[in-house]
């Protein structure tokens, strides 16, 4: 018996009149030689009502149960039929027969109508009514069994098949000559992608070219002073530049000495540079040597123990721009004071502006001035041996203020140690200084001969009344001075007075008899009592 297909989907055959089963049934009967059953008959069994279709699978078709049969009813003997023509009862595909189509399912969309056969034994096949369902969901499948079951769930009509899988993209479309299409959001992003790199790319080596050639640098300003040492290469003398506001980069200095070949034709030196220089330009003054006119400058010398209003006229007349005593007492001028050993009630910076001759780049302000001597006062004062101060318990800025009495009274380099030396044993002694140069520095009197009220006068300036230090240095004083000041000479000097004549020497006693005797010769040589 050949194997049975049952078609899927198929519509339930319309159900017929029992006339038209009775007129059927006859005509079987009529070209087999029998005789057609009683309508009766006929009709009881048709009448039975269909077994009700399964709800659990509405695409499943099962055999339906045969119905009880009926009663035995004598029927008349039948003669016996052929076995080939036997077999061809209650089945289609037994062989071939006149009445039935070649294909039994065709796979169209016209109605079918099979002829049902109407006996005891035969087999009835009840096909459930479609219910209506969502199209299953369409899935590519390269095996055959993928592809038989889509076609089963979708009708009857096959999916085109799958494209080769060096034409098949990541998002499930089509390259064309394995390539991706060019309308699809991965490739326009790719291309996004590689256009703002690019970009990034352009960018980063102009700004590298710009940084290292600087063709568009602004004007240098200001001035400093750096000293190159012998046998330093690019990239340190780029560092010292650099850490001196010269240049921005010392890598970018380097790298431009590199390119432009001339990294090996820098010469040391001590140089005086404007501030903010391009690199091309520093590269070519070092290249000139420490002689090079690299920016305009002019000299401008501060005198030794000048105290700060006696400076103020000076720079006046010099070619600076600005205000110098309002430079000099400025809150950032203070501050590094502070920094330098001033205390914190202080309100001036006396005694750190350092005296001496500064290079001056053209255009400077008293503001660069007052900051050029606080620079060099740090710098001169760093090579001062303390150890001496430290021991009679002096701390750095006792240190200037003696330093400033010393620099006012001395006139000869040899007595400032010992000049020095009569200060700290008076100090030690608690004798008052005696100092005159401290009562000018608050009258401002340095020209006329004192008054005996302004000698009387109790201030805190006035040493012959009050015994120690003044409150601040009364001048600037140089390194010399300085150097006197924190290591005096080794004597026992309580007094000294001027020498007659213009020599500018001093006369240096123990004693307070011989120091009278000095000063009764002094007084004589100039005339008065």
């Amino acid at each position: 018996m050949g194997e049975l297909h049952v078609p899927r989907r198929q519509p339930t055959p319309p159900e017929r009149s029992p006339e038209e089963r009775a007129r059927a049934a006859a005509e079987r009967a009529a070209r087999r030689g029998e005789t057609a059953p009683p309508p009766e008959t006929f009709l009881a069994r048709s009448a039975r009502p269909p077994e009700p279709a399964p709800t659990e699978d509405p695409f499943r078709v099962e055999r339906a149960r045969p119905a009880p049969p009926p009663e035995p009813e004598p029927e008349p003997a039948a003669e016996p039929e052929p076995e080939a023509e036997a077999a061809t009862e209650g089945s289609w595909f037994a062989g071939e027969r006149d009445d039935m189509p070649e294909d039994p399912f065709p796979q169209s969309t016209q109605e079918f109508r099979p002829e049902w056969v109407e006996e005891d034994d035969a087999v009835e096949w009840e096909v459930p009514e479609p219910v209506a369902q969502a199209p299953a969901p369409v899935t590519h499948r390269s095996d055959e069994a993928g592809r038989s079951r889509q076609t089963a769930r979708g009708g009857g009509r096959r999916p085109p098949p799958p494209p080769p899988r060096s034409q098949r993209s990541t998002y499930g479309g089509q390259r064309s000559n394995g390539r991706r299409p060019a309308g699809s959001p991965r490739g326009r992003s790719g291309r996004r992608v590689l256009a703002v790199l690019a970009l990034a790319f352009i960018g980063g080596a102009l700004w590298l070219i710009n940084a290292t050639f600087q063709p568009f640098h602004d004007d240098p300003t200001g001035a400093v002073t750096v000293e190159v040492p012998a046998g330093a290469d690019a990239g340190r003398i780029g560092e010292l530049l650099a850490a001196a506001g010269v240049i921005d980069s010392a890598r970018l200095f380097e790298a431009n000495a590199t390119l432009t070949l001339r990294r090996a034709k820098l010469r040391p030196g001590k140089y005086t540079l404007p501030k903010g220089m391009s690199n091309g330009a520093a590269i070519e003054a070092l290249m000139q040597g420490p002689k090079a006119k690299v920016v305009r400058t002019f000299k401008f010398t501060i005198p030794e123990g000048r105290s700060r209003r006696e400076t103020i006229p000076l720079v006046e007349k010099g070619p600076f721009t600005g205000d110098y005593g309002k430079a000099a007492s400025s809150a950032r001028s203070l501050n590094r004071a502070r920094e330098l050993g001033a205390p914190r009630g202080v309100r001036n910076v006396e005694g750190f502006l350092f005296p001496a001759t500064y290079q001056m780049i053209a255009g400077a302000s008293a503001s660069d001035l007052v900051k050029r001597q606080l620079d060099a006062y740090e710098e001169n004062v760093a090579k001062v041996p303390m150890k001496t101060a430290k021991r009679r318990n002096l701390t750095r800025y006792d240190v200037l203020i003696i330093a400033s009495m010393v620099e006012r009274e001395a006139q000869l380099a040899r007595e400032r140690p010992l000049i020095a030396a009569v200060i700290h044993n008076r100090l030690k002694e608690g004798i008052p200084l005696g100092i005159d140069a401290t009562i000018r520095y608050q009258i401002n009197n340095w020209t006329r001969p004192l008054r005996v009220s302004e000698l009387e006068r109790d201030t805190p300036y006035n040493t012959r009344t009050r015994r120690g230090l003044p409150p601040t240095p009364i001048g600037n004083p140089g390194l010399s001075s300085i150097r006197a000041a924190a290591n005096p000479a080794k004597t026992k000097y309580l007094f000294f007075v001027r020498k007659p004549g213009k020599s500018g020497e001093h006369a240096f006693s123990k004693t307070n008899a011989q120091f009278e005797r000095d000063v009764a010769r002094y007084q004589a040589s100039r005339g008065g009592p």
